[in-house]
């Protein structure tokens, strides 16, 4: 994943009142904050790890953001790296609701 991506979530953090996150954070931890706020507002956030998806396959990792301020509408990747879905999904949460 590339620092930009890493960057772009902290400031988001940062946008909320939260601590900034490391630069070089790694999986759920680092970014939960900003994942509890999500489901605070009713989204419903889903990260699934699929052991059954091969190197053929969109990646190993789905995340995925519904319902909340997204009225209807939701953000979602496949990804083979977990922090590259976590900070397309939040990143795409943040545009449109925050």
């Amino acid at each position: 994943m590339t620092g930009d991506l890493r960057d772009q979530v902290s400031d988001v953090a940062i946008c909320l009142g939260l601590p900034a996150l490391p630069e070089d954070w790694t999986g759920c931890d680092a970014v939960w904050p900003l994942l509890e706020r999500m489901r605070e507002e009713g989204a419903v956030v889903l990260v699934k790890l699929d052991g059954e998806r091969g190197p053929g396959d969109n990646g190993a990792y789905t995340v995925l953001a519904s319902g909340g301020g997204l009225d209807g509408d939701f953000v979602r990747i496949d990804s083979a790296v977990l922090e590259e879905g976590l900070a397309t999904v939040i990143l795409g949460y943040a545009e449109k609701c925050w």
